[in-house]
């Protein structure tokens, strides 16, 4: 049996192209629909992984075996024929191939082929559903596709997909395909699909940019070779493999999450298509399924008028990041030098939010009228201040300037009965302890909720001459990003409150994300710029034009 002649051009979108680039060991593709999911990425990944680990097994998965067969492999099935692959001649599905053609079968592999691809180089690809659980028992597996992701039960996936991954590690796990994973979905839309969502934190970009690097290094070198001497060729070939090494590496254990509308597809798809999309859906199905827009967000929330697009920024300095060593995104020390976000020469700003459950700390700077939340960092009981203290001292110690204006209201000025210290006394003795210069800025009694929810909607329109341009890190103060968007607005008679009942114990909802860090990121923009108004009346008149 011959491999696929692979001669014939094929066309990537630019979310296609970038995660055909990056193949990390985890990818979460969140994408709207026709953006070509299964065709592109999901026949890339089975192709690779069938012919990286020959007589593998990996898992196609779906909610339900109708959804595999009638929605899944139609397109992985056009996706294989584009890359030259055709059935029955390089894959058999529900079915072995021919005992003629005496081809291998998987290292384990099953009695029957009723729920299996059979490939022609002796790979498998289990066909599972959750709705089906017969399909995987006794299954050992070295990777899996999940389509549709979002409809997945997520506790079924890790109890039941999960374990199945083992198996075959001295052959295979010295790559990167080895136990890897590929979620395909569109955008969720309720709390039991945020698990996808929440692969996104778990991303490092900066080593998705140096794979990004790495990728288009290999390319440069490749492109010399026919140009070279056969001993410098030699040599360009040995630079090259230790690259691809290097490359294979860096994607174990990293995870790649990429949001993508229909509209990145537009060029395939065309004009016509969106448009009969958006005369045939509602408008909550075209913003979800076309425009892959996050609607999580809580109603009426709080910080209503935030928006990610507008006001988050990211900032990694590659003038630093680029001298590191490979190995770098191991490191689990990273630091204030890798952003390039942070003035060496304006002070810190700080405030902080103090619990049981979580003692969290807000940092801003501003210059030039502009203030920047550079970061929320936690740490949860049984941790407390002082480590929060240490993981902030940590991040920002080799930052130049060692004044931080630290500031903090009436709730961090209260005694217990077993101590006289209070918060902010033990926050700016820990700080002063590791050589920083606190300067204490005291703000009393914050603001009513509905003075914050004003103000906070206000400098989120920028459109105030009193108020700088608020902008954040979507890296470093990602946790307060999520926290914002889904704090909502209640009302206690006739008053408006920020919903903070997610601070309960009994509410089920994480510390890390509740209202606590936007707690402490109140204290500090609200605390700081509040006297930029004469008197609070003042300040709601303005709010209110």
């Amino acid at each position: 049996m011959k491999e696929a002649k692979q001669s014939k051009e094929l066309y990537f979108n630019v979310p296609q192209l970038l995660y055909a680039i990056v193949q990390a060991q985890v990818s979460v593709l969140i994408w709207g629909r026709a953006t070509g999911k299964s065709e592109g990425p999901g026949a890339l990944f089975t192709i690779q992984n069938l012919h990286a680990m020959p007589r593998s097994n990996g898992l196609i998965m779906g909610t339900t075996y109708e959804q595999i067969l009638t929605r899944t492999l139609p397109p992985l099935i056009a996706g294989w024929e584009k890359f030259g692959f055709r059935e029955n001649e390089h894959f058999w599905i529900k079915k072995y191939a021919p005992e003629k053609l005496k081809l291998d079968k998987a290292l384990r592999h099953p009695v029957n082929a009723d729920h299996y691809i059979h490939w022609y180089n002796g790979s498998g690809m289990y066909l599972v559903s959750q709705d089906r659980p017969g399909t995987i028992n006794g299954v050992r597996s070295q990777w899996v596709l999940a389509d549709e992701a979002k409809f997945l039960n997520k506790k079924k996936f890790d109890t039941e997909a999960i374990p199945t991954m083992a198996g075959h590690a001295e052959m295979f796990g010295h790559l990167s395909n080895y136990l890897s994973k590929l979620f395909m979905s569109d955008m969720p839309t309720n709390s039991t699909q945020k698990w996808l969502l929440d692969y996104e934190s778990q991303m490092d970009r900066l080593t998705i940019e140096t794979i990004i690097a790495g990728m288009a290094k290999i390319v440069q070198e490749a492109e010399k070779l026919d140009s070279l001497t056969a001993l410098t060729r030699a040599r360009a070939q040995l630079k090259i493999n230790r690259l691809i090494k290097d490359i294979n590496e860096l994607r174990k254990g990293t995870v790649y999450f990429s949001e993508a509308s229909t509209l990145d597809n537009i060029h395939v798809i065309g004009l016509d298509a969106i448009r009969e999309f958006r005369r045939e859906m509602s408008e909550w199905d075209y913003r979800i399924s076309i425009l892959n827009e996050r609607i999580l967000r809580t109603e009426n929330g709080y910080y209503g008028n935030l928006d990610p697009q507008v006001h988050g920024y990211y900032a990694s300095n590659y003038a630093y990041i680029d001298n590191l060593p490979l190995s770098w995104r191991n490191n689990d020390n990273k630091d204030c030098r890798w952003d390039s976000d942070v003035s060496t020469s304006v002070p810190l700003e700080i405030a902080c939010d103090y619990n049981n459950a979580i003692n969290c700390i807000a940092t801003m700077q501003e210059s030039n009228n502009n203030a920047r939340l550079l970061s929320t960092l936690w740490v949860l009981h049984p941790q407390l201040l002082n480590d929060c203290v240490d993981r902030w001292h940590n991040y920002y110690k080799y930052h130049p300037n060692r004044d931080v204006v630290y500031w903090y209201d009436s709730t961090a000025k209260k005694r217990s009965s077993r101590s006289d210290i209070t918060d902010s006394d033990e926050w700016a003795m820990e700080l002063t302890k590791r050589g920083w210069n606190v300067v204490r800025k005291d703000i009393g009694q914050i603001g009513s909720h509905k003075s914050r929810y004003l103000f906070w909607n206000k400098l989120f329109k920028g459109d105030d001459r009193r108020l700088p341009q608020f902008s954040y890190n979507r890296e470093n103060a990602k946790q307060w990003e999520i926290c914002a968007q889904q704090t909502g607005v209640i009302r206690k008679g006739d008053e408006l409150v920020k919903d903070k009942r997610s601070e309960r114990p009994d509410s089920g909802v994480p510390p890390q994300e509740s209202t606590h860090i936007t707690e402490a990121v109140d204290v500090l923009l609200y605390g700081k710029y509040r006297d930029r108004f004469e008197t609070e009346s003042d300040f709601l008149g303005i709010i209110n034009s």
